[in-house]
């Protein structure tokens, strides 16, 4: 998990892309989806335990990126995923939510 934090880092430049990975902790599948943009990296957990959560809410930490996050809703009926924004500065932060996250309530800010 903690081989994230380069891939994080690196991931915020001027360019757009966006990857899928799969990591296998504890015998289980995560699904990360990560998104670079302009000053910003997104990154959506899809099938985690409470485990894998809390490891990935500690690298996030340890990044030099300022981390929102959220509960987001699945394309498939009744399933949700974790999302999680990672900006350099707020105004960023707040520029990326309005535009494309407008609608998403109880944001909440990782100390």
């Amino acid at each position: 998990m903690e081989d994230l934090i380069p891939l994080l880092i690196s991931s915020a430049g001027n360019r757009r892309d966006i990857g899928g990975y799969i990591l296998r902790l504890n015998e289980m599948d995560c699904y990360f989806r990560i998104e670079a943009r302009e000053n910003a990296v997104i990154v959506d957990l899809y099938n985690h335990d409470l485990t894998i959560l809390d490891r990935l809410l500690t690298v996030l930490k340890s990044s030099p990126f300022l981390w929102h996050g959220f509960i987001n809703r699945s394309v498939v009926e009744g399933y949700r995923f974790y999302t999680f924004v990672g900006a350099k500065q707020e105004t960023s932060f707040a520029q990326l939510m309005q535009a494309e996250y407008k609608f998403v309530e109880n944001i909440n800010r990782l100390c």
